[in-house]
């Protein structure tokens, strides 16, 4: 049997499955191919440790729920950290730049995504690709 779908203006838990129905349903493609996929895992969350995709063209940037195994692109670099410091980065109580130079997250693998990203125009705030739409319905608690 199917979960019900959130209303239009339910609030929505980050990180929770609901959230990312809600995701999913206003998500549209990023302008472009994707220079850079990453992966984002974050520990401790209350739906358990939560990992999912951020996928970047030159324009805009999205997030993808992993799909089953083996069917996702293949991340070029895994960002790392526990719920608190998600939530605020999230919710912009603190700077993704600031987390990482405090050491609150563990960066591996390919690091020269990083610079696709700063090429194509980005910058660490396309790793924020929450829409609006869903950033106001979205609890960081």
């Amino acid at each position: 049997m199917s979960r019900p779908q959130p209303g239009p203006t339910a609030r929505l838990g980050f990180l929770s499955p609901e959230w990312f129905e809600a995701l999913a349903a206003v998500e549209t493609l990023p302008a472009g191919p994707a220079v850079a996929v990453l992966e984002q895992v974050v520990t401790g969350t209350p739906y358990g440790d939560v990992a999912y995709l951020v996928e970047v063209s030159a324009a805009a940037a999205r997030l993808l729920a992993p799909p089953a195994a083996g069917t996702a692109a293949t991340p070029m670099v895994t960002i790392t950290t526990d719920w608190r410091t998600a939530c605020s980065i999230a919710s912009g109580r603190e700077s993704a730049q600031r987390a990482l130079a405090q050491g609150m997250l563990k960066v591996t693998g390919d690091l020269s995504a990083l610079g696709l990203i700063a090429a194509a125009g980005g910058d660490a705030a396309a790793l924020d690709a929450i829409p609006e739409s869903i950033r106001a319905r979205t609890t960081f608690d």
